[in-house]
């Protein structure tokens, strides 16, 4: 992971809670007393919203990614006498 400042970036704290929340559903689908059947038709449906939110969360994040980007470009013409 990356460090900075002897911390952690954004970014791995985001996965980090990303893949608790998968592995805690995981296992609650798992450990849940319900038939087989059942177990499947709910897993199926969780899969198939966390690939509609995944679907959502990516315009998104590259459109942050574009903002910074162009943020940071206009604070270096700033800085940088001509």
């Amino acid at each position: 992971m990356s460090e900075r400042h002897g911390g952690y970036s954004g970014v791995d704290l985001l996965l980090a809670a990303f893949g608790g929340a998968v592995a805690g559903a995981a296992a609650a689908l798992l450990l849940a007393p319900r038939s087989g059947r059942e177990t499947r038709a709910q897993l199926s449906e969780f899969v198939n919203n966390t690939k509609d939110k995944a679907r959502h969360v990516s315009p998104a994040v590259k459109a942050g990614a574009t903002a910074a980007r162009k943020a940071f470009v206009e604070a270096m013409h700033e800085e940088i006498p001509a």
